[in-house]
């Protein structure tokens, strides 16, 4: 499964896809709350992550902000593990976690 949901990604992540506007709103958010706040770390969540999108994309995309990527598989959990140790991405924090 984990493999489907990469290919799926890999082709729906693209200059003109629905990641790159996603992320561009999720960036302009974050850098209205910085300015408009003293400076605190911003903590984003993302709820059933998968293999770790759009956790990665928004650690790249926003390097100061801790990302935490939570997912009730423990499987997938491992493999955005694996993927973030993989990209380099060390404000990534992942963990298995219901949403219930």
């Amino acid at each position: 499964m984990t493999e489907g949901y990469l290919s799926f990604l890999e082709q729906n992540h693209h200059p003109h896809g629905p990641w790159s506007h996603i992320l561009k709103h999720a960036e302009e958010i974050v850098h209205g709350h910085v300015h408009d706040k003293k400076k605190h770390q911003v903590k984003i969540l993302d709820l059933a992550s998968g293999p770790g999108e759009p956790a990665a994309s928004l650690s790249r995309q926003i390097p100061d902000a801790q990302v935490y990527a939570t997912d009730a598989s423990t499987s997938m959990v491992e493999a955005a593990s694996k993927r973030m140790k993989e990209m380099g991405l060390q404000n990534v924090t992942t963990q298995v976690a219901n949403m219930e």
